[in-house]
């Protein structure tokens, strides 16, 4: 349904001349209507039709009470036009008449009230999304439009997963997506959850977030509180009956749910047979630096880094952000070296710009090749800290050797003859690697080739061998 706008839009009137005279008829299986920001989902189809009806006629009452009455009359008591014109003492054809003007004066006053809904529901869903953390994104529309044809589909996949390497702006890209999925009135409600314990500040800085860790429990509370806290026993309900109450309402009325920074749940396949329970025809959108690649039933959709030209862009645009005119207007080759040093991560990039105020271009790069001073210690210790700690000595030897590879990746043969592991400690450890997204595997069915993000090629100089040691 399109925004709506103050005068209805084409069809509409016809679509409310339907319902009018359907009033008794069999519930339908469908209706245009469903997508309607005044549809409530009642006992059946038609109730629910016939309440947008109800609601509309009552509003039209306040401005033309006759109006009102004559469709009341013709549709609800089901009076011919002969009886209602007795009742209002005119004659039949003045009955017709008044009957064409109250539709269309009733499509009026409904599309107002829908116009008004609209833009409550837009407030409404917009107020559980968190605090936008950017002001423009770069390099993502051909993202944004393979997940919206995901979640707009009306059937499978009903679990998605946005994977990649921390930094890269998954939770942005996702924030984005549901802006413009409410702004176009394309999902009917959803539902917010962050797992996220931490944030790295663009001074280099990690700094915790305040709140609990999210579980099995939190989670269903979390969505409780924003689904289900205008009921008028929300108070006094025990856990139990709001998982129940939330398994109704998922199972009835599509939903959108989004699980934020899913890494870091201590029990994620407890979480997601929660979420399995709720799909279809709820769907649900996770974010998580791990590939799920052993849950036969989710979507995997890798998000890669920027490319130069997007990576670029953005360092320009930082810039200006940040009153530093001299870097926004910098040819492209003073500001490549930006993107040789981090690749496209868009926070390590952002970072490096923070940086610009304090120190010249050369330092901050030396400093991030060398793993030297607070910012490039907090960036490194916030996208790889936890992967590494969680590395067997397998994992940890094909990581190291990940820089003698080619960027443009080696098969397993290569791997092999640089890390002299044999078969099975290598795929072993090359498959918690990219399980962790510390690798890329890319290819066909024919042949596959693992290779490293260029920031995470620059961390490999330095700073790991900080950590081994």
């Amino acid at each position: 349904m399109p925004t709506p706008t103050a005068s209805y839009p084409p069809g509409f009137n016809d679509e409310l001349r339907d319902a009018l005279r359907e009033w008794y008829a069999p519930s339908p299986e469908n209706h245009p209507w469903q997508r309607l920001a005044l549809f409530a989902p009642g006992s059946s189809l038609r109730t629910s039709l016939n309440r947008v009806l109800l609601a509309g006629l009552d509003a039209l009452a306040q401005e033309d009470t006759q109006a009102a009455q004559v469709l009341r009359l013709r549709f609800i008591d089901e009076m011919t036009a002969y009886q209602t014109a007795n009742r209002l003492s005119v004659v039949e054809g003045t009955i017709y008449k008044w009957q064409r003007e109250a539709v269309e004066k009733l499509a009026e006053t409904l599309w107002r009230l829908e116009s008004d809904a609209h833009t409550g529901q837009q407030q409404t869903l917009t107020s559980r999304l968190p605090a936008a953390t950017y002001t423009r994104l770069f390099g993502i529309n051909d993202h944004l439009a393979s997940l919206r044809s995901l979640l707009t589909a009306p059937g499978p996949p009903w679990l998605i997963a946005v994977e990649s390497l921390g930094g890269t702006g998954k939770t942005a890209l996702v924030d984005a997506l549901c802006r413009s999925l409410i702004a176009d009135g394309e999902v009917r409600d959803l539902a917010w959850v962050t797992a996220k314990q931490q944030q790295l500040g663009l001074g280099g800085v990690i700094q915790p977030v305040e709140q609990p860790a999210l579980t099995s429990t939190e989670l269903v509370q979390s969505l409780a509180q924003q689904l289900l806290s205008a009921e008028p026993d929300f108070a006094t309900l025990a856990l139990s009956r709001r998982e129940e109450r939330l398994a109704q309402l998922f199972r009835t009325k599509p939903h959108l749910l989004i699980v934020d920074n899913l890494e870091t749940l201590a029990d994620v396949h407890a979480l997601l047979d929660y979420l399995r329970g709720w799909a279809n025809p709820t769907k649900c959108l996770l974010t998580t630096r791990h590939n799920l690649l052993a849950e036969a039933d989710i979507f995997h959709f890798a998000l890669p880094e920027l490319g130069q030209q997007d990576s670029l862009a953005l360092v320009r645009h930082e810039a200006q952000q940040r009153n530093l005119p001299d870097v926004a207007a910098a040819q492209a080759s003073l500001l490549a070296p930006i993107y040789d040093c981090v690749g496209g991560n868009p926070l390590a990039l952002r970072l490096v710009v923070g940086q610009l105020h304090v120190y010249p271009l050369s330092t901050v790069l030396a400093d991030l090749r060398r793993a030297q001073g607070r910012a490039a210690g907090g960036l490194y210790s916030y996208i790889y800290g936890q992967a590494w700690q969680s590395l067997d000595e397998n994992a940890r030897r094909v990581l190291l050797a990940m820089p003698l590879v080619n960027p443009e990746g080696g098969d397993l043969d290569l791997l092999a003859a640089i890390t002299e592991l044999p078969p099975d400690p290598l795929r072993n450890g090359l498959e918690q690697l990219v399980r962790r997204n510390l690798v890329d595997a890319r290819g066909d069915i024919s042949q596959r080739r693992y290779s490293i993000h260029s920031l995470t090629r620059t961390f490999l100089h330095e700073q790991v061998l900080q950590w081994k040691g």
